[in-house]
């Protein structure tokens, strides 16, 4: 038989697909974020660990990607952050601590990452309210509306002004709550392309890239504040952005692989931190059994079981892990693109306002598509990089549930619009 050059390289990549199925073993690894859990560790479930950082060297982190602008602190070595309640941002010259004892403090969301410290207390009715700032549709800027004081881990205090994000770039200044020690920082997302935060250390005035690119890891074993029902400090594991997770409980974790019926979530913890316990009567850690986790990541599927855990001796994290279903799709992961908001939605009117945050200039194609998958509107628009608003004319559309998909040379975004 003579095959040609195209079916020679179709056999290839069957027998290669086919291999790699075929060989999929359930494999136990350590990640280990040493003693007193010193480092925080980036992990690909395909790859093994990507990158690690000591958990105190950075202070705020910055969202490269997203409409949410998150501004995480690094709560889980102490950190606190506090909304100035006495003044706007007029109040910059004259704020104080007095009374800070009673001021409630805020933490990251541990369930999101769009929802940084700095982003609490938001106005939940007003889209545009960011927490720190507002969207302006004039000049697709966040402009700050409040003032913050931080305390680091070891109680001194710091007065912070993230004053705007403009063109891609985060301006913020801190000083000591006297004025004294100003300093103005000026960090450019660009700088961090295809990551999903940009750390900053205080003391040091140091703008850090920590992390791996968000395509190259699933996992981060670190240190961070969870309500257990008040803040409370834990180590434990969260997901990537784009990951999602199931826990399945109780089962049998080594003969268990119903992973097409169980249910997702896009929560960072779904994992967390309460796959474990410690036993006072013995001095132990102690493992909650009958657990399998499902991770869907990309279009692979892993079943990850943890199997032991060293605690502040070593900071050990002892699973197994298995590759249950790959993809055979000869499609590339798509780069990250960024992402939209629609507003308003629900919606009553019929002129649609599209917020993009894209990391790459583009034209692209707008389609609105039923919920029976019928094409009922569709144009195309130069999208920028960084923040652009559109507003879309949808009044051939009648009340119903509809899906608003955006195609990018790198790839798509769907969201879900509700018309009134």
């Amino acid at each position: 038989m003579i095959l040609n050059n195209n079916g020679m390289k179709i056999n290839l990549l069957l027998f290669a697909l086919a291999f790699s199925l075929l060989t999929n073993a359930q494999i136990t690894d350590t990640v280990s974020t040493r003693a007193s859990y010193a480092d925080q560790v980036w992990y690909s479930l395909e790859n093994g660990e990507q990158a690690r950082s000591a958990q105190d060297r950075w202070d705020l982190a910055f969202q490269i990607s997203g409409f949410s602008a998150s501004i995480l602190i690094n709560d889980g070595l102490g950190a606190e952050l506090y909304t100035y309640p006495n003044g706007d941002t007029a109040a910059w010259s004259t704020i104080d601590t007095s009374g800070l004892a009673s001021w409630t403090p805020a933490y990251n969301a541990p369930s999101s990452w769009d929802e940084g410290a700095f982003n609490r207390g938001l106005d939940t009715s007003n889209s545009f309210d960011l927490g720190w700032g507002n969207y302006s549709f004039i000049t697709h800027h966040v402009t700050a509306d409040s003032l913050y004081v931080w305390k680091s881990p070891n109680g001194s205090l710091k007065k912070i002004w993230i004053e705007r994000l403009a063109s891609g770039t985060f301006h913020f200044k801190h000083a000591n709550i006297d004025g004294s020690n100003l300093v103005q920082v000026a960090l450019a997302k660009s700088n961090f392309s295809g990551k999903a935060f940009a750390y900053y250390n205080i003391a040091q005035d140091s703008i850090l890239d920590l992390e791996p690119a968000v395509s190259d890891w699933d996992l981060l074993f670190s240190k961070y504040i969870d309500f257990i029902p008040v803040p409370y400090s834990v180590s434990g594991i969260r997901t990537n952005p784009n990951v999602e997770v199931a826990q399945v409980y109780p089962v049998d974790p080594v003969s268990y692989n119903g992973y097409l019926n169980a249910n997702y979530s896009d929560s960072a913890n779904v994992i967390g931190y309460d796959w474990k316990s410690f036993d006072m009567s013995t001095f132990s850690w102690q493992l909650v059994d009958s657990t399998v986790y499902f991770i869907k990541s990309d279009t692979n599927y892993w079943k990850v079981v943890m199997t032991d855990f060293g605690g502040s001796a070593n900071g050990n994290y002892i699973f197994t892990k298995e590759l249950i279903n790959r993809s055979t799709s000869l499609i590339e992961r798509n780069e990250e693109l960024g992402s939209f908001i629609l507003y308003p939605n629900p919606a009553k009117q019929r002129n649609i306002s599209l917020v993009t945050d894209f990391n790459q200039s583009a034209s692209v194609q707008l389609r609105i598509i039923s919920l029976n998958g019928q094409l009922v509107q569709e144009q195309s628009f130069s999208a920028n990089s960084g923040m652009q608003t559109q507003v879309f004319q949808l009044n051939e559309l009648k009340a119903g549930v509809y899906f608003v998909r955006i195609e990018h040379p790198k790839g798509s975004l769907t969201k879900k619009l509700i018309l009134k």
